[in-house]
């Protein structure tokens, strides 16, 4: 598959340092949400199924909204919240899965 061999490209900053960068997995979870892997997307880099929730809400709340004629105000409004919470999920995800790759280096 010629499309998954350009976009699985190596990590630079990977390569760089032996360490992931926040971004490492989100192809591959983009790819496994695409395939309906929901648990596997997770895995790879939560953020991405994290994503596809709100923007699924963000659509589907005005969608109704717009087919309702406004009479039901149930469009979701974007608050920092939102941006702030999925900051984190990265950051953990990165510490989280450095910290894993870290430990199995001193195991081996």
């Amino acid at each position: 598959m010629i499309i998954k061999d350009i976009l699985l490209h190596p990590c630079f900053f990977y390569q760089l340092t032996g360490l992931y960068c926040p971004g490492c997995g989100g192809t591959r979870a983009v790819l496994e949400l695409l395939k309906g892997h929901v648990l596997l997307s997770l895995w790879y880099h939560p953020v991405v199924a994290y994503t596809a929730v709100l923007l699924g809400w963000y659509v589907f709340s005005h969608v109704i909204e717009k087919a309702v004629h406004g009479r039901w105000k149930i469009g979701m409004i974007f608050k920092n919240r939102y941006l702030y919470l999925g900051a984190a999920i990265i950051l953990a995800n990165w510490i989280v899965k450095n910290l894993l790759l870290i430990l199995a280096d001193i195991r081996l």
